[in-house]
């Protein structure tokens, strides 16, 4: 009885033990698995990797996160670094150093860059370019967050990027902009003048605090299982930018207020630029679709993104809307969609198996913007058609291939 007894107790041992061990294998696996998917991930959900979420901007990039990414066409690991600012690149010197022109760029993935190595973001590029034509140090950060726009912008710069005491904001905004904008309003707090406060995120809303079995990859696994019964817990999904993948030449009512309140904070950072003695500028380059039927046709990357295959969208009413805003309210507006669509093989300049800027879209990009840098503040550049002399357009068509330096030639 005694024995049967002991070889029970030992079985059960054994089994608890086996158990363990397969639970830790498990988790070794899906941690592993989890690295790689951060490597091959989209935008959106290496978002998700690198941000916490945060009470007044929804999320916030991870201080001190640093992560590995793949280039979707090259399959080269790219390493992601997010300083102690939560920010991409180099820490920035607080308070900045005399003599520095300090460029702050706001936006979503399109500067962040996501699947471009540090050197080839729009913010190096720009840096480099705008660099060899003042005697100042430029300074261009990377603001930027996967998923932004400029409600979300407002509120980083009103809570922490003023610190950094910018000479000149930049504030990237593209189609994508108008249903994160629509989604993000849903959850913001305004004061009684209508300006946004805070836009918390539904994870930290709901009170709930990860217990510590509930941090294990495992668990993630079985609650994912589980959710497809269940209702799944409020969390900070992105929205659902297939809704904001073309526009109309003749919108509805509706489509035009959307597009209203997601410009109206550009004035409030037009105002902000103004009390601070800064200079503000918004920007916009197209998505592939707007560019070529070819551009990003890798496999399921259009289907992914809600685009049909060969699907153009030519319309630029979108583009003339925001450009008459900004001149309405007397903001400065870089528009780069022209040099994209007339560059001579425009689908090199996305990603073809993702979507996104490729080096040589970044390059482009911050070519055009350094051109209208140098136009809106003549008094800190030597030569005011410096970086954009040599952008190429459909009147003066230039050789494909360029210089490690960025610069075009015949």
């Amino acid at each position: 009885m005694t024995n049967r007894l002991s070889r029970g107790v030992r079985s059960f041992v054994t089994a608890c033990v086996l158990l363990v061990l397969t639970a830790i294998a498990a988790e070794i696996g899906l941690r592993i698995k989890d690295d790689y998917k951060t490597a091959t991930a989209s935008p959106v959900e290496l978002a998700e990797r690198l941000t916490v979420p945060c009470w007044r901007t929804v999320r916030t990039l991870r201080p001190l996160a640093e992560r590995e990414t793949l280039d979707p066409d090259r399959g080269v690991r790219i390493t992601v670094r997010i300083n102690s600012l939560g920010l991409r690149g180099e820490e920035p010197q607080i308070p900045k150093s005399p003599g520095t022109f300090r460029i702050l760029l706001l936006g979503d993935e399109t500067f962040f860059g996501p699947y471009l190595a540090e050197a080839d973001t729009v913010a190096a590029r720009l840096e480099s370019l705008l660099g060899s034509r003042t005697d100042l140090q430029v300074e261009v950060v990377n603001a930027a967050v996967p998923g932004d726009c400029p409600l979300l912008s407002t509120l980083r710069v009103k809570g922490t990027l003023l610190s950094l005491d910018p000479d000149l904001i930049v504030q990237h905004f593209d189609i994508s902009d108008i249903a994160e904008s629509a989604e993000y309003r849903r959850r913001t707090r305004l004061d009684e003048a209508g300006r946004a406060l805070a836009c918390p995120s539904a994870t930290l809303e709901s009170g709930r605090h990860l217990l510590w079995f509930e941090e294990l990859k495992l668990t993630a696994a079985a609650t994912s299982m589980l959710s497809r019964f269940f209702e799944p817990p409020a969390t900070d999904a992105e929205p659902n930018r297939s809704m904001g993948l073309s526009w109309p030449d003749d919108p509805a009512q509706g489509e035009l207020i959307r597009l209203e309140q997601a410009l109206a904070p550009l004035t409030e950072l037009r105002q902000i630029a103004d009390g601070t003695y800064s200079k503000f500028l918004v920007s916009t380059c197209p998505q592939p679709w707007q560019v070529s039927p070819t551009a990003s046709s890798g496999p399921s990357v259009r289907e992914a993104a809600g685009v049909q295959a060969g699907q153009h969208y030519l319309s630029r009413s979108v583009f003339d809307r925001v450009a008459a805003y900004t001149t309405e309210h007397s903001i400065a507006w870089c528009d780069a969609v022209p040099y994209f669509e007339d560059y001579s093989a425009p689908d090199v300049l996305f990603f073809k198996n993702s979507v996104g800027l490729s080096p040589r879209g970044a390059e482009l990009y911050a070519r055009v913007l350094a051109k209208r840098i140098m136009e809106e503040t003549p008094y800190v550049w030597r030569k005011v058609s410096g970086p954009g002399e040599n952008i190429p357009r459909a009147a003066d068509r230039r050789a494909e291939t360029h210089s490690h330096d960025g610069t075009w030639f015949e």
